[in-house]
This record gives structure tokens, C-alpha cells and sequence, in this order.
């Protein structure tokens, strides 16, 4: 006996083509959702950037370091740290080392010093400028300052995060490069 082959009715060839064009639809969907997603995460994303400098100016030396956000969004600190000949502190505060590593500088030297410290939890917004210190003395006390304290042996690093929290990077003012932590 021969079987004859029965073409699929009108409907049921209609349910089908629904079916798989809501599949290939759930799929777009979903791919075009995981776009959106990594551009949302790109559009936020942090830089930070240790900016060191040192001028003259009427009589002065002005040694300066600073944290500015180059990047697209806020900034969350995860860690921070600083270290001055290998002795190591868990947060930026440039006051809190000289204070405990030089206590008798401020006697010996005469200087003005800003700072500012950087410490877990912090929010550094965009285009944000943090001073993490500011020290300016006279070019006289500049070679007993350099008896004290040599400035490139200082070492600061902090780990942010974007507001996603899902990446984390690192940045030292003794480097160029950036390094990624993913969560």
C-alpha cells in the first residue's frame, strides 16, 4: 500500500511560521538587550589618572600630585593604599604619612601642605580633581626637604570601580597602564 503524502493545512502552516519568527524575535531581543547592556556599562566608565607637577613660582617650589577622573562616570573607590620606602599605609592620607614617617619636618622645613585623603567608599565624580597633596616651600628649604623626603619614593594606588561594580581597575602614580580586575 502507498502512503500519499498530505501537504500541512493553510493553519497549521501559519502557527509555525509564528512560532519560529517569535523565536528568531526572542532572539534578536535578547541579543539587542546584551548590546544595550555593555554600551550602558561603556557609558560609565570611569578613568583615573595620578597627575604629578612640580613648578616655581615667586621664590616657592610646589610639588603636587593629583587624582582627576578623565572618564565617563563616577568613580567608587574599592581600596586605596600609599608606601614610602616600603613601609605601606591601607589609605591614601599624605598628612597621616608625613606626620608619622617626618614629625620633626615642620620644625626643621618650613612648608605649606594641602592634602586630601582617599579612602574606601569614596565617590570621585567626572572631571573630579583631588589634590593628594599640595607642598610648597621655599627653594631654599628645597634641599632639606630632599634630605627628608624624596618625592619619587612615594607611592599611591587605588582600585575603583564604575557605579556597576562588576569591573574594577587600578591605578599607581608610578604607572601608565591600567589594570582590569573583572568581579
Amino acid at each position: 500500500m502507498k502512503h500519499k503524502f498530505k501537504l500541512p493545512t493553510t493553519d497549521r502552516l501559519i502557527g509555525i511560521s509564528a512560532m519560529i519568527i517569535s523565536l528568531l524575535t526572542l532572539i534578536i531581543f535578547i541579543y539587542q538587550t546584551h548590546i544595550i547592556s555593555k554600551e550602558s556599562k561603556l557609558s560609565v566608565k570611569p578613568r583615573l589618572v595620578f597627575e604629578p607637577g612640580r613648578e616655581t613660582e615667586n621664590g616657592f617650589e610646589i610639588y603636587e600630585l593629583t587624582l582627576t577622573n578623565k572618564g565617563l562616570g563616577p568613580a567608587i573607590i574599592q581600596n586605596s593604599s600609599q608606601s614610602y620606602q616600603n613601609d605601606n599605609y591601607p589609605f591614601v592620607d599624605f598628612d597621616y604619612l608625613i606626620m608619622k614617617k617626618f614629625p620633626d619636618i615642620e620644625n626643621e622645613i618650613g612648608y605649606d601642605l594641602s592634602t586630601s585623603s582617599i579612602i574606601e567608599g569614596d565617590l570621585i565624580a567626572v572631571n573630579e580633581i583631588i589634590t593628594v597633596y599640595k607642598l610648597k616651600i621655599t627653594s631654599e628649604s628645597n634641599l632639606k626637604l630632599s634630605k627628608y623626603l624624596n618625592i619619587d619614593d612615594l607611592r599611591f594606588e587605588v582600585t575603583y570601580s564604575s557605579m556597576y561594580e562588576d569591573e574594577e581597575w587600578s591605578e599607581s602614580n608610578d604607572k601608565k597602564e591600567f589594570t582590569i580586575e573583572s568581579k
